[in-house]
């Protein structure tokens, strides 16, 4: 007696399995799959904010009492996203006189400081920023001369977002950081004098 070549019950039994579990685990693969990718991008854009605010905070630090500091730093800044996250992603960008206890803006919040500050939004076309009219910082506002412990600390807010792509965990998720640091002091000078 030659064998059947008929699958038997049993064989049919196991491929219908194996179909329903494909069913159930292929969709939380895919699930984790997509969501370590869009995280992943997401903590790049993180990051890359994050490294922008510190690159521009070493730059308004760097230049005290020095006329045009804010669009310098507003450059840097800007230099460090360009490549780094999604243009659609980027917001707004404060430069601002901070608080040496608290960190924080000493005219008000980040994207709401009413003194002591540059205010800046994303121009999405040309890649860059653009002032928003209202409160300034004046380098010879800087305390920047003498005495260490009489010194101004600047601070740098970047706000942006990320757009998740397949929207399985939200819309979108707000991505911000700041970088505080003291300004370096200038020895007495004709730039110190008021």
């Amino acid at each position: 007696m030659a064998p059947s070549s008929r699958p038997t019950g049993g064989h049919r039994r196991s491929r219908g399995a194996a179909a329903v579990e494909t069913a159930i685990v292929f969709p939380l693969l895919a699930a984790l799959f997509f969501g370590i990718l869009e995280f992943g991008l997401m903590f790049k854009s993180s990051h890359s904010i994050s490294a922008s605010t510190r690159s521009g905070a070493r730059i308004a630090s760097a230049m005290p009492r020095a006329d045009g500091y804010e669009l310098v730093t507003a450059a840097a800044v800007a230099a460090s996203l360009r490549n780094n996250v999604p243009s659609t992603g980027i917001d707004t960008l404060t430069v601002f006189k901070a608080d040496p206890v608290t960190g924080q803006p000493v005219g008000g919040g980040y994207e709401t400081c009413s003194s002591a500050c540059w205010r800046f939004e994303w121009d999405e076309p040309n890649r860059d920023w653009r002032p928003i009219p209202g409160p300034t910082w004046n380098a010879t506002d800087q305390a920047a001369c003498g005495d260490l412990d009489d010194t101004d600390y600047v601070g740098v807010y970047v706000s942006g977002h990320y757009d998740f792509a397949t929207g399985l965990f939200g819309a979108s998720r707000k991505l911000e950081d700041v970088s505080i640091m003291r300004l370096e002091p200038l020895p007495l000078s004709s730039s110190c004098s008021p």
